[in-house]
C-alpha cells in the first residue's frame, strides 16, 4: 500500500475515564518541518504540569468527588489548549509538504 501524505488529529484528547492521548496517539503530521515531535513534546509538558497541580490539590483536599470533577476540568483545559495547536501545526505541515512538491516540480523533478 503506498504512503499517502495526510494529517490526522484525534477528535478528543481524553475520555471520561481519565485516559489521555498525547503525541502520535493524538495527532499525525506529514514529515515536513518537524512539527509532529515538537507538538508531542509540548503536549506532554502541558499535561505534566496539569497532572502535578491536580495531584498536589488532591493531597490537600482528599475528596474523591471533587478530585474527579477537577480531573475533568484539567483534561478539558488540556484538550482546549493543545488540540488547536495540533490543528494549526498539521495545516502548516501539509502546506510545507505541498511547497516542497512545487519546488521539485519547478526543478523538473518528478515526485511521483
Amino acid at each position: 500500500r503506498p504512503w499517502i501524505m495526510k494529517s490526522w488529529i484525534a477528535s478528543r484528547y481524553h475520555n471520561r475515564n481519565g485516559v489521555v492521548w498525547v503525541g502520535d496517539a493524538a495527532h499525525a503530521f506529514p514529515p515536513a518541518g518537524g512539527f509532529g515531535m515538537n507538538t508531542g513534546l509540548q503536549d506532554a509538558h502541558n499535561l505534566a504540569w496539569k497532572l502535578c497541580a491536580l495531584f498536589k490539590g488532591q493531597k490537600k483536599q482528599n475528596d474523591r468527588q471533587n478530585f474527579v470533577q477537577r480531573r475533568e476540568n484539567f483534561l478539558d483545559s488540556f484538550e482546549r489548549e493543545r488540540r488547536p495547536v495540533a490543528m494549526d501545526n498539521a495545516a502548516l505541515s501539509v502546506r510545507n509538504f505541498n511547497r516542497v512538491l512545487k519546488v521539485m516540480g519547478q526543478c523538473y523533478l518528478n515526485h511521483k
